[in-house]
């Protein structure tokens, strides 16, 4: 015959759900990565080469791509000439911006100076996207580049050139694995970014 004790029930009990509650937080930390940042095996997609676009303004609000041409990897840009005679560089960034920022189709047509909003920012957008750089600005590969953003025929079949070579060279590379806080990297950046 075994002898019970009083509250031994209760002390099982408490034993058993505290086991448990541990071995529930060793596991949930298990399955946490080990490391910060990207996994080793993923990849990002990069063009080994760019494009310059120069871009006039041929009407208040309306662009045409004037000429294209291939250069090296990281040396894309957009050169604007506007009807007042300024002209701005964009990098593939800034043009990225322009294209990305929504449009306000209630807004009316502004024409003070350098402003750039409304009917004047979305036709620079339009020939920003639809001219062989769009591809580096997230236009889908489908979508070939449209003859109407082009000042001449002559233009738009040296650029449909200049787009097949951009389009054909896309890559896939390994992230940075120099990244994460255990990787040599602390914040997650690297000198590059």
């Amino acid at each position: 015959m075994v002898l019970k004790r009083k509250n031994t029930f209760i002390r099982q009990v408490k034993d058993i759900t505290l086991s448990g509650a541990l071995t529930a937080g060793l596991l949930a930390t298990s399955a946490l990565p080990l490391g910060c940042g990207p996994d080793r095996n993923q990849t990002e997609t990069v063009y080994t080469k760019g494009v310059q676009t120069f871009i006039k303004e041929v009407d208040w609000g309306e662009f045409k791509i004037t000429d294209e041409k291939v250069v090296g990897e990281g040396e894309s840009k957009a050169i604007v000439t506007y009807l007042d005679g300024r002209v701005d560089t964009l990098s593939l960034a800034e043009a990225r911006k322009i294209v990305d920022t929504p449009i306000d189709s209630t807004a009316t047509p502004q024409r003070q100076g350098t402003s750039s909003y409304g009917h004047h920012h979305a036709g620079l957008g339009s020939a920003l996207l639809y001219g062989s750089m769009g591809y580096m600005l997230g236009r889908s590969f489908s979508q070939p580049v449209s003859p109407g953003v082009y000042a001449s025929p002559q233009v738009f079949n040296r650029s449909t050139q200049h787009s097949s070579v951009v389009k054909n060279s896309r890559v896939s590379r390994p992230t940075n694995s120099s990244r994460g806080f255990f990787r040599g990297g602390g914040s997650g950046r690297s000198a590059s970014s």
